[in-house]
């Protein structure tokens, strides 16, 4: 039930949303004839025109916030997200609803100004498209890795990056209290998320366990050698990406013999599903 519940709260409080804010732009000013109006034919009407461009202006803002949060990081440019958001998600809305609530009026024989829609509406829609930013804002930071669950991200030290640990995580290494994450290009980030979590969110994608300390990328590998120790096995990475490791990190690619069954299975089914796309 909280899964579903999670997974449809989006949906929710946009159904409240668009009904509450319809409903207030249809009755605002008129509340002593609520009663007349429930039962008239005619508000319903007007209900589900409020509620199409509410829904309109809901999907717009969805969108521009899906669109601002590819281009532009809020870690690593929030001025400038910001900015962008309060330009493409509010100002402009805003210039659309007075557009077309100015035509409304024009052919109604009247306008915006006369007709009360600056003093008595305009406030509630300025009021719920702040809400409705505000909402996506924090609904696509929360679930951001539940869009892209291969994706990794790192706030640590104050250094910020996001990776996809299929494509661009070469392995993790264990250091201490905190883990080593080094990309494909040999870049070293640092987390402090525990390497057993690691590995459970991330084996699906192909990272797969050597030892106590190292969790490796499948995808990047080769096939196995000898071990230089006993009853071990060493990893043989494609060329791409071994120019990328020092001598001394090699040492770091040993199969130890508690995770060897595991790691071949691992890499034959990696081979498998690898033949299966082609």
């Amino acid at each position: 039930m909280k899964a579903f519940l999670r997974k449809n709260v989006e949906y929710f409080v946009l159904t409240c949303l668009t009904l509450t804010s319809s409903f207030f732009i249809c009755m605002n000013g008129q509340w002593a004839k609520l009663h007349k109006a429930i039962v008239t034919p005619s508000f319903y009407l007007t209900m589900l025109l409020c509620s199409l461009i509410t829904f309109g202006f809901l999907l717009f803002i969805r969108l521009i916030t899906q669109w601002l949060n590819k281009k532009y990081s809020w870690q690593k440019q929030k001025k400038k997200r910001m900015w962008y958001q309060i330009l493409y998600g509010i100002i402009y809305l805003l210039l659309a609803d007075l557009l077309l609530n100015s035509i409304h009026y024009y052919f109604l024989g009247s306008d915006i100004i006369s007709s009360g829609f600056l003093s008595m509406d305009f406030p509630h829609v300025v009021w719920f498209i702040i809400a409705v930013n505000l909402f996506y804002i924090y609904y696509f930071s929360k679930n951001k890795t539940e869009e892209q669950p291969s994706l990794l991200i790192i706030n640590y030290n104050r250094v910020y990056t996001e990776l996809d640990v299929q494509t661009e995580v070469l392995y993790f290494l264990k250091s201490g209290k905190i883990v080593k994450v080094i990309t494909i290009h040999g870049r070293i980030f640092i987390t402090n998320i525990p390497l057993s979590q690691l590995e459970q969110k991330y084996q699906r994608f192909g990272l797969c366990r050597i030892s106590l300390s190292t969790i490796v990328n499948l995808k990047y590998v080769k096939g196995i050698g000898p071990g230089k120790k006993r009853d071990t096995k060493d990893i043989i990475l494609f060329a791409e990406q071994q120019k990328n490791i020092s001598t001394d990190q090699n040492e770091l690619y040993s199969i130890t013999k508690k995770y060897l069954k595991n790691f071949i299975q691992s890499l034959n089914a990696q081979y498998i599903r690898f033949l299966k796309k082609d």
